[in-house]
C-alpha cells in the first residue's frame, strides 16, 4: 500500500469509509472543496458511520492523505468515478470571493506529485461528476484557479523531462545572479549544431541588465548564460558569457544639506555683542557739525561782548 511522496501526514480512514482496491485505472484527480479544517476530516473519515472519505486534503499548512493509493476513496457521489479517481479537499468554501494563495501552493505540489506518479491523469471537479447538484468545488473551477494548479504542475514536469533529454553537462546550474551587458550582443538559440547555423533570437544593447540562473555550455564551444526564465522553463537561449559583466548596483549618495537662506550658515557667529549691523552715515552730518560750531563761536563773542560792557558801566 503507498501513500503520495511529500505528504505531511498519513491519518487512514476507517475501512467502513472506503473500498479496499479499484475497480477502474486510476485516470482523474478530482477537486474539491472543503469549509473544515484537517483535524474535522481526521475524525469524518474515521468515523465508521460516515459512509466518506477523501484520497487528500490541502490546506495553506499541509497536505494530508487518508485513503492508500490503490484504494476507492468514496468522496464524488458516484463510485464509477471513485473507481478511477484520486480526490482532494481543498481548504476553503471557494465562493463568495473566498481565495488563498498558500492553499493553491499546497494544492499543486500534490498535483505535481500525482502527475509525477500517474503522468496521465486528466483534472475534473466534482459538480462534473457527481450524480446529484453540487456547487463544489465552487470557483476552484468556475475562476481556474485549480486548472492553474494543475498547469504549474505539468509545466514543472515537463521542464524537469526537458532537462533530462539534454546532454550530460550543457546545462550548468549557478547560483542567481544578475549580469550587464558590456557591449551589444544576441540572444542565441542553443540548438545550432555549426557557428553558420547559429540562430540569434533577440538583439540586446550594451548595458542591459538580466537575471541569470544557469550556464549553457555548448558542445562547439562557449559558454552562455541562462536568464531565470529560461532556466526555470526549460527553454535553451542565452547570451554569450564574454559579452557579460557581473552587475553591480550603483551606489546612492545623498546630497549635502542644503542651509535655508532665512537659516545663518553653520559656521556664521551667533548673535550677540559686535554682530550688531553698523549704524547707518549720513553724508550731510560733516557739514552741519560746522556750521553748529560757527554758530557757538559766534554766541560766545556776544556773550564776551556784553560782559565786557556791564563790566565797564559798573566801574
Amino acid at each position: 500500500m503507498s501513500t503520495l511522496k511529500n505528504i505531511t501526514g498519513f491519518y487512514p480512514a476507517d475501512p467502513s469509509n472506503y473500498t479496499v482496491g479499484r475497480a477502474k485505472p486510476i485516470r482523474t484527480f478530482t477537486v474539491h472543496h472543503s469549509a473544515g479544517f484537517e483535524d474535522t476530516l481526521r475524525y469524518l473519515w474515521q468515523n465508521p458511520n460516515r459512509n466518506a472519505s477523501s484520497t487528500f486534503f490541502v490546506s495553506g499548512s499541509v497536505r494530508e492523505q487518508y485513503v492508500h493509493l490503490e484504494d476507492t476513496p468514496w468522496t464524488n457521489a458516484n463510485f464509477d468515478s471513485n473507481s478511477e479517481s484520486l480526490t482532494c479537499e481543498v481548504r476553503g468554501d471557494w465562493r463568495n470571493g473566498y481565495y488563498d494563495q498558500a492553499t493553491l501552493n499546497q494544492l499543486t505540489e500534490v498535483m505535481y506529485q500525482c502527475l509525477k506518479k500517474y503522468p496521465n491523469l486528466s483534472i475534473n471537479y466534482h459538480q462534473d461528476v457527481a450524480r446529484a447538484f453540487t456547487e463544489c468545488p465552487a470557483d476552484l473551477k468556475l475562476k481556474q484557479y485549480a486548472l492553474n494548479c494543475w498547469n504549474i504542475a505539468k509545466n514543472r514536469i515537463a521542464v524537469e523531462n526537458q532537462a533530462a533529454q539534454q546532454p550530460a553537462g550543457l546545462r550548468v546550474d549557478i547560483a542567481d545572479k544578475k549580469v550587464i551587458l558590456a557591449r551589444d550582443s544576441n540572444l542565441w538559440d542553443m540548438a545550432f549544431t555549426s557557428w553558420a547555423g547559429a540562430k540569434a533570437v533577440k538583439a540586446l544593447p550594451k548595458g542591459t541588465v538580466i537575471d541569470v540562473a544557469g550556464v549553457y555550455e555548448h558542445p562547439l564551444g562557449g559558454k552562455y548564460y541562462l536568464s531565470k526564465y529560461s532556466w526555470d522553463n526549460g527553454i535553451n537561449n542565452g547570451i554569450n558569457v564574454k559579452d557579460c559583466e557581473d552587475y553591480v548596483a550603483p551606489v546612492i549618495t545623498t546630497p549635502d544639506p542644503v542651509t535655508h537662506p532665512s537659516e545663518p550658515a553653520p559656521d556664521a557667529p551667533k548673535e550677540g555683542a559686535g554682530t550688531l549691523p553698523p549704524v547707518s552715515v549720513d553724508p550731510k552730518g560733516d557739514a552741519l557739525e560746522k556750521r553748529v560750531s560757527a554758530l557757538e563761536a559766534i554766541v560766545q563773542k556776544i556773550v564776551d561782548f556784553l560782559s565786557s560792557v556791564f563790566t565797564n558801566f559798573k566801574k
